[in-house]
């Protein structure tokens, strides 16, 4: 009885053993399962252009605007700003004195519109300082964006909305005591100032609509605006020098039309790359890096040129498209967008395909990656 109770727990001891290794046998092999080490390499975003970099000459339709020199002359626009026919450009005073007068009222007619505005906003806003706060961080933050790509236009403007802002938050928060007596002071020196100052004595008027521009460089006729889609290479000089000039009589420009043309000069198997019709981006590195959407219009080879003209169609203005007219371009035709790997952990596989040739079947393989 005895050696049948032991034989009994033997096995039992066999049993549990052969279970428990068993387990831990499968343990280890979804171990290993989970926790294979797999080998990864880094990938990264990026970007190629299809482009190629050119000398540019643009071409607008435009006219000078001129007046008779009796006076000092004040432009009342910006450069790039749109005028309609008989629209005011600029006016005449009977000296600088009288004109710089003129400006620094105009600039106290801001100051005080502007505290103007904060005195009604003090009553009736709903902004409280934290939602002020952040705007000030992000014209703050555009400051910033604008200076260090030299946009000094827009970099004024967000100057001037960050002290707007700076001063809301003070009336907000009930800090207005100076506001009252800065206002007095602006009243008191205005009266001065349109005793002083007087009244202009003419102004200058725009004959057509379009977008105004205060200096001229003399190349303003220089390509035919009409015939530009017909230009090929020997019909432009593409080494021009224009520069801002002066001349007495002449108080700017007038760009008649929204569409203007870059001309450009490149090789034929480059010029090969564009087909009339598509659409492309131009980088203009003089005016602040601005992209600019264009259209080709013409492929224009002269026999036995090796070079060949490109023409593109553009419709975007600002004040600094507005002054350029010689430049250094990059015509982006296309771009593609992927990720980057590292060439050595690409895998190559082999791919077979049958096919008959004079009636025999053949197997053709090739290495894949």
């Amino acid at each position: 009885m005895e050696v049948k109770i032991k034989k009994s727990v033997v096995k039992k001891v066999l049993v549990l053993s052969s279970v428990t290794l068993l387990l831990f046998y499968t343990l280890y092999q979804t171990y290993k399962f989970v926790m294979h080490e797999v080998k990864t390499e880094p990938v990264a975003m990026y970007t190629l252009k299809d482009s190629i970099k050119t000398k540019g000459i643009i071409v607008r339709n435009e006219e000078l605007v001129y007046w008779d020199e009796n006076g000092t002359l004040m432009n009342v626009l910006e450069d790039g700003a749109k005028v309609s026919r008989g629209g005011k450009i600029a006016e005449i005073y009977h000296d600088e004195k009288q004109a710089s007068c003129m400006v620094e009222l105009k600039e106290l007619d801001e100051q005080i519109n502007q505290l103007k505005r904060l005195n009604v906003s003090s009553g009736m806003s709903l902004r409280g300082p934290d939602y002020i706060d952040k705007q000030i961080n992000e014209e703050i933050r555009n400051i910033n964006l604008f200076g260090k790509t030299a946009r000094y236009k827009e970099f004024c403007q967000a100057k001037d909305r960050a002290i707007y802002l700076l001063n809301e938050r003070h009336v907000v928060m009930g800090k207005t005591d100076n506001f009252y007596k800065r206002f007095d002071e602006l009243e008191n020196r205005r009266k001065e100032l349109i005793k002083e100052c007087g009244s202009s004595i003419g102004e200058v008027l725009a004959e057509n609509s379009g977008y105004f521009v205060s200096n001229f460089d003399g190349y303003e006729n220089y390509l035919n605006y009409d015939d530009v889609k017909n230009l090929k290479a020997g019909d432009v000089n593409f080494d021009i020098q224009p520069s801002n000039k002066s001349q007495n009589n002449v108080a700017g420009k007038i760009i008649k039309s929204v569409d203007w043309y870059i001309i450009s000069k490149m090789s034929e198997d480059d010029s090969m790359r564009f087909k009339v019709g598509e659409n492309v981006n131009v980088e203009i590195n003089s005016a602040f890096n601005e992209n600019v959407p264009c259209k080709v219009v013409s492929v224009n080879k002269e026999e036995g040129a090796s070079e060949v003209v490109v023409v593109l169609s553009c419709d975007r203005m600002s004040k600094e498209l507005s002054m350029i007219r010689s430049e250094n371009i990059e015509i982006n035709i296309n771009t593609y967008t992927g990720l980057t790997v590292n060439k050595s952990a690409l895998k190559e596989s082999v791919v077979s395909k049958t096919v008959n040739k004079d009636g025999e079947k053949e197997t053709l393989e090739k290495k894949v990656k």
